[in-house]
């Protein structure tokens, strides 16, 4: 038995208050008790000097008086002893072995009344000894002090033992949990389906390991994929140094390698750049100064500056702005990345010849931004997944090489915003993600 257990407290506890709850109601019970026992020795010697009282005012003539006293005395069997003086302190019951006063030292409970009858004074005084109740009150005194202890000690063996029954599903989360690491955080604990705390606090736990494992999962698929996209380029820029090492070569060909050289390690550095920008939004890191943005005045800023390479691949992009949008509160920086994301993401899937459209319109107490396109369209089995990191899909349909960061970072600076992107799309179809902000955000940190 440990004496630090919670099982063992709790008995202490409870039984310490149970002694305290007994104590209390033995000491009232005992009270009760002798108060009920003392009024009924305190009844009888009333009655008694009330018959006392009823013959002085019955008899006139003294030999009748005295008689019926004396009668009335020895017939009060009940009481100890019984006295009744007149004015001048005569005792009127000498004869009488009742009016003997208290012997051998016993206890007694006496009555007296003064009574004026037939103007006439007497002192009337009765008495029992209390030898019999003492007995009878001791008695029930140390069954108390007997029956107490012995019910505590008896509650406390049930209490150690119900809370060892009630607590023993806490020792099995605990085997159970000290059993889990991040090597097998598939398992679970134990849940039984009893409703009450117990099973809350397992099912919680449960929670809190699937989203562990999701993390864990999700730290290692990330690591993966971070070092397969890094160590292509590292390869390329390995293999054209070597290759441009080899053997002497002229400027033109020098020129190629670094040129090649120079191509990946910028794409490295916006990799690596990605990264960080993932790894600040998984370290919630509070979000930048919030401001109020135009959201039409951004999309007609963002489209000028994609419409040189839109031409390039033969593409419309438009903005279009609705003047009852109200401003929102964002950072301008960050919501103008996203646009700048989505609207590479829908270049890159949609044709020559097609369309993109970024429109801001008003909604209850805030504003959306929407980018639409006319391109290819996402298969239904890809879109839970587009904002997953390094998350592609079918590559050999779309012929882009891109690393599939910039949704996931889109995504996390909407979540820094208080919102989500979400998309409708379907094949053949083109796209549509759209961001719903609030006029009156506040600053928030990013989930």
């Amino acid at each position: 038995m440990r004496f630090h257990s919670i099982r063992l407290r709790l008995t202490v506890w409870y039984s310490c208050v149970l002694l305290a709850a007994l104590l209390v109601f033995g000491a009232s019970l005992w009270v009760a008790v002798r108060h009920s026992v003392l009024s009924g020795v305190d009844r009888r010697l009333s009655e008694a000097a009330k018959g006392i009282r009823t013959v002085l005012e019955n008899e006139s003539d003294k030999r009748d008086f005295d008689e019926e006293l004396t009668e009335y005395a020895r017939a009060a069997s009940e009481t100890a002893f019984l006295r009744v003086l007149d004015g001048a302190g005569a005792d009127l019951l000498p004869d009488t072995p009742l009016s003997m006063g208290p012997r051998d030292r016993e206890r007694y409970r006496t009555y007296s009344e003064r009574v004026s009858v037939k103007g006439r004074n007497f002192e009337i005084e009765t008495g029992v000894p209390l030898t019999e109740s003492d007995k009878m009150l001791s008695q029930f005194r140390a069954l108390l002090l007997i029956a107490i202890p012995l019910v505590v000690a008896v509650a406390f063996c049930g209490g150690y033992w119900i809370s060892r029954r009630a607590l023993s599903p806490v020792d099995e989360l605990t085997n159970a949990a000290m059993r889990i690491s991040v090597e097998n955080l598939s398992e679970r604990l134990p849940v039984r389906n009893t409703g009450d705390e117990l099973q809350r606090l397992a099912e919680t736990w449960n929670d809190m390991l699937g989203r562990l494992q999701a993390s864990v999962q999700r730290i290692t698929s990330f690591t993966a994929d971070a070092s397969h996209e890094l160590r292509t380029p590292i390869s390329v820029i390995l293999t054209s140094a070597e290759l441009a090492l080899r053997r002497e070569r002229d400027a033109a060909e020098y020129r190629a390698a670094l040129t090649g050289i120079v191509s990946e390690a910028e794409r490295m550095t916006g990799l690596t750049e990605d990264l960080l920008a993932l790894a600040r939004a998984d370290s919630s890191q509070a979000a930048p100064p919030f401001e109020s943005v135009d959201l039409g005045a951004l999309a007609k800023e963002v489209v000028s500056e994609v419409t040189a390479n839109a031409k390039r691949r033969k593409i419309a992009v438009t903005a279009e702005a609705d003047p009852n949008a109200p401003n929102v509160r964002a950072n301008h920086s960050a919501l103008r990345r996203v646009l700048l994301i989505l609207l590479d993401n829908a270049l890159k899937h949609t044709p020559p010849g097609g369309s993109i459209e970024v429109r801001s319109t008003a909604t209850p107490g805030g504003a959306t931004i929407s980018v639409r396109d006319t391109g290819e369209g996402i298969a239904a089995a890809d879109l839970t997944h587009v904002f997953e990191r390094f998350y592609r899909a079918d590559k050999s349909r779309t012929g882009q090489n891109g690393v599939g960061l910039g949704l996931s970072i889109a995504q996390a600076i909407a979540r820094m915003h208080g919102s989500e992107i979400h998309v409708e799309s379907a094949p053949a179809a083109g796209s549509r993600f759209f961001l719903s902000l609030s006029a009156n955000l506040q600053k928030q940190s990013i989930d």
